[in-house]
């Protein structure tokens, strides 16, 4: 059994298009990631949506997808595709044991490696068919077979139909990127975090099958919600604040992510938007960012205490203004009367 099995739903599918660019590794494995679900559950969108995407997202980025493009993904690019799209990512340190730490924290990373380096520890040698010298390439890192010797989905090995046990000691790395899937909270740094409680039921919650409560019967978490925290390591002290609500506006900082269900923990919030501008977030649960909300909140706190102070500042004038001409008419209606 593999020391770490694969960290999300995903599947095999070849980059290699016949009469197109041969070179959309870095667009296939983004599309890949995009297109994977949580473990254990299905994809988010078929595999025919991940090739279709790896076309359409080279083509955004790098030109024509014909065969005599030979463009490739930088960085950079990856970075702005990722957010683009909706999604998050993290830089971390390209080496086998910090990848690793990612993995076993159950986040995929994208890697881009000298080709030469590839060693498929099934096959004893490279998977790869053609003169690797001075080629690089883009897969991702899903899981560990044991040690360093990562599971990982490349789309342009397709040998046994599955992830393939590349020997990450061997590779050479370019640079390495967690990518964030929506199931898992938004790193901080780029040191992986530690999981707080295996995958369940988190330590003194009570789930009847429906119904997930903390320690001290708070919640409901139901539905997705409930599926949601079962599948990541939640924390226990992390307890929710009530049962989930709909609102109109999920998000003050995020009015793209329109109307849905929410429910509030204590550290941090959970979404099912149902009109987001993002298609692709519609009906799935998202991790909200409670930073960003406070920040929001507070500044929409200080424009109603700025209103509240200029109506104040207005009534005290007219108020001057009043006294005035009461005093006014006072010493007109005297003067009159002498």
């Amino acid at each position: 059994m593999a020391e770490v099995p694969e960290i999300m739903s995903t599947y095999d599918f070849s980059q290699l298009e016949p009469h197109k660019s041969q070179t959309k590794c870095g667009f296939a494995a983004t599309a890949l990631c995009f297109g994977a679900g949580p473990p254990g559950s299905d994809p988010y969108h078929p595999v025919q949506w991940a090739i279709e995407k790896m076309s359409e997202w080279y083509v955004e980025f790098d030109g024509q997808d014909i065969l005599s493009n030979t463009n490739g993904m930088e960085d950079w690019q990856l970075y702005k595709l990722i957010v683009e799209k909706g999604g998050h990512y993290q830089a971390i340190d390209p080496h086998a044991e910090s990848i690793a730490s990612w993995i076993r924290a159950r986040y995929p990373v994208i890697v881009a490696v000298q080709e030469s380096s590839v060693f498929d520890v099934h096959l004893g040698g490279s998977p790869y068919t053609w003169d690797t010298r001075d080629l690089d390439h883009i897969f991702t890192v899903t899981g560990i077979a044991e040690k360093h010797i990562f599971l990982c989905r490349d789309t342009v090995n397709q040998h046994s139909g599955s992830s393939y046990p590349y020997d990450g000691d061997k590779l050479v790395y370019l640079s390495a990127t967690v990518f964030v899937p929506d199931w898992l909270p938004r790193p901080t740094s780029a040191i992986a975090p530690h999981a707080t409680a295996p995958s369940g039921v988190p330590a003194g919650w009570h789930d009847d099958g429906h119904n997930l409560t903390g320690p001290h019967g708070e919640g409901p978490v139901v539905l997705g919600f409930r599926a949601f925290v079962l599948a990541n390591h939640w924390e226990p002290g992390n307890v929710p604040m009530g049962p989930q609500y709909y609102t109109q506006q999920l998000e003050a900082s995020n009015q793209d992510l329109g109307d849905g269900d929410q429910i509030v923990f204590l550290k941090s919030m959970l979404a099912y938007p149902h009109n987001p501008k993002d298609v692709g977030l519609k009906n799935k649960v998202v991790v909200e960012y409670v930073g960003k909300e406070v920040l929001a909140a507070r500044a929409q706190v200080a424009k109603y205490y700025g209103l509240a102070k200029q109506l104040h500042d207005t009534a005290v004038a007219l108020q001057a203004d009043n006294a005035k001409l009461q005093a006014d008419v006072q010493a007109f209606q005297q003067a009159l009367a002498k």
